[in-house]
C-alpha cells in the first residue's frame, strides 16, 4: 500500500484538475533496465526524489461520494479498505496511466472531452494530498461519457500513435522496453472494461495516483 501524504495543504474550492508541470513538479530519473521512473523533484531542481507513481481506480455508488464530501476524513478508509468485494471494485493499471493519457489526448499533462477523464480528468474529492495530489471522481454521467469514448478505441489504434520522439520531448513518466507493448495492452484493455463496468452499474470512479 503506498504511504498516504503527510499534513493537509489548506482548504481550497473543489475544482477540475488539470496536473501540469507548473503545479505538480516532477523530474525524471537517469535510465534504468525498467519502465522509466519520475519523482517529486523536492529539492529546488537540484536533485531527484526517486518514486514511482502508480493509476489506480475504484467503483463507487453516487452516495460514497456524497458521504466523502460529508465526511471527508473518510476517504482514505474508502480507498483501502478490509473489504471481501474490494478487488472486483478496484483498478491498478500500474505506471501506464501516463503513455495512455498521452495517447489518448495527444499531450502529456492537458486533454479534453470524455477521454481526458480516463487518467488524469475528474474533481477533486477532498483536499487529502495522497502523496501525489488528492483523488479525483468522475460522476455516473462522466463515466459512461468516459467509457463510450475509449470502447471504439482500440489497442491498436491507441498503439499507432506512438511517437517516441514526442514522447522524449513530453518526458513522459515512461520508457520503452521490449515487453512494452503487452504491458500498455493488458492495462489499456483492462480499463476500457473497468469504465464499462461502471457505466452499465451507474457507478461513479474514484481515481488517483499512488
Amino acid at each position: 500500500m503506498a504511504a498516504m501524504g503527510q499534513g493537509r495543504p489548506s482548504r481550497l474550492p473543489r475544482h477540475r484538475v488539470r496536473y501540469t508541470p507548473d503545479s505538480r513538479r516532477f523530474a525524471a530519473t537517469p535510465k534504468s533496465s525498467g519502465p522509466l521512473l519520475l519523482g517529486l523533484d523536492t529539492s529546488g531542481g537540484r536533485g531527484i526524489h526517486r518514486m514511482s507513481m502508480t493509476g489506480r481506480y475504484l467503483r463507487v455508488e453516487s452516495r460514497a461520494i456524497a458521504g466523502i464530501h460529508a465526511a471527508p476524513s473518510t476517504l482514505v478508509d474508502l480507498l483501502y479498505p478490509e473489504s471481501a468485494d474490494y478487488e472486483g471494485r478496484y483498478l491498478d493499471i500500474d505506471k501506464t496511466w501516463h503513455i495512455i493519457h498521452f495517447l489518448l489526448n495527444n499531450h502529456a499533462w492537458e486533454g479534453s472531452g470524455a477521454v481526458f477523464g480516463a487518467a488524469l480528468g475528474g474533481t477533486e474529492l477532498t483536499d487529502e494530498d495522497l502523496v501525489y495530489g488528492p483523488a479525483r471522481y468522475l460522476p455516473p454521467a462522466e463515466v459512461r461519457a468516459t467509457a463510450q469514448a475509449l470502447k471504439p478505441i482500440s489497442f491498436g489504434e491507441l498503439w499507432s500513435r506512438l511517437d517516441e520522439a514526442r514522447i522524449r520531448e513530453a518526458e513522459l513518466y515512461w520508457e520503452r522496453t521490449p515487453e512494452s507493448e503487452a504491458y500498455v495492452r493488458e492495462n489499456y484493455q483492462a480499463l476500457q472494461a473497468f469504465f464499462l463496468k461502471a457505466a452499465s452499474s451507474n457507478e461513479a470512479v474514484i481515481l488517483w495516483l499512488a
